[in-house]
């Protein structure tokens, strides 16, 4: 009699030992589930993000030469759902590709300086005085975007976005409208010459990639690649195309 109270006295101690073991074990995952739901809602909560950002652009002409702009911009982006957001952007172009000897009085005035009268003569031919320009201008535009967030991570996010807004365009424009040149050495001989100020409004569309990284749950740091086109700038100025390169950084609200 006693050998079998003292076997079911193990048997009870045994299946007491056990329970408590699972229940501990069920509380330790429990916990830990709870932290990384917790955690995970955590994330989720940070649908604003604020960036900064800024860098250079490569802006086609007509002509043979090419501009490169510098850009700043920034941005409100708002997530709708997992993978898809909007973002309000502002950003700003300047290009300028007046050299140092062109002064601020030629290129507003329009009066001419030996400097530029000896650059045009010697180092333009009858080849590279068409379409020749030298442009100063400044872009701001704002505009609306709408992301897809093809890659959806912890840390990482991969972005294409696509969108459309309105810019203003002013600055000045000096381009030579005639010329006389040797038919033998195709240098000029004597030139007439245009400036030109203008200011307009256009509408624009653009679209691009874009990488961030999140790092302590709240902050961004990325680039962004672009194209950005204004098609009717093209009428009245030679660049109407930047293909675009950001460095940005962002806060997550």
């Amino acid at each position: 009699m006693k050998k079998y109270i003292f076997i079911l006295s193990i048997l009870f101690l045994g299946g007491f030992v056990s329970l408590y073991a699972q229940k501990n074990a069920y509380s330790i995952d429990s916990s830990t589930s709870q932290k990384k739901i917790k955690k995970a809602l955590q994330l989720r909560d940070h649908k604003n993000m604020i960036s900064f950002g800024g860098g250079t652009a490569l802006g086609t002409v007509t002509g043979p030469e090419t501009l490169f702009a510098s850009i700043f911009n920034v941005s409100y982006q708002r997530d709708l759902i997992k993978r898809l957001s909007i973002e309000l952007q502002f950003e700003n172009y300047h290009v300028n590709s007046f050299p140092d000897f062109a002064t601020h009085s030629f290129a507003y005035l329009g009066q001419e300086t030996e400097a530029v009268k000896n650059y045009i003569l010697t180092e333009l031919d009858a080849s590279s005085a068409m379409g020749w320009a030298w442009v100063r201008s400044n872009t701001a535009s704002l505009g609306m975007n709408v992301l897809f967030h093809m890659v959806e991570r912890k840390h990482h996010r991969f972005s294409v976005y696509a969108g459309i807004g309105l810019n203003n365009m002013s600055g000045i424009e000096y381009r030579l409208t005639g010329y006389l040149f040797n038919r033998e050495t195709l240098k000029l001989i004597s030139y007439t010459d245009d400036t030109r100020q203008y200011n307009a409004n256009y509408w624009f569309w653009d679209c691009g990639l874009r990488y961030s990284y999140i790092f302590i749950d709240k902050f961004a740091l990325g680039i962004d690649f672009g194209y950005f086109r204004t098609p009717y700038f093209e009428k009245i100025v030679d660049s109407d195309v930047y293909f675009k390169a950001n460095l940005v950084f962002g806060v997550r609200l």
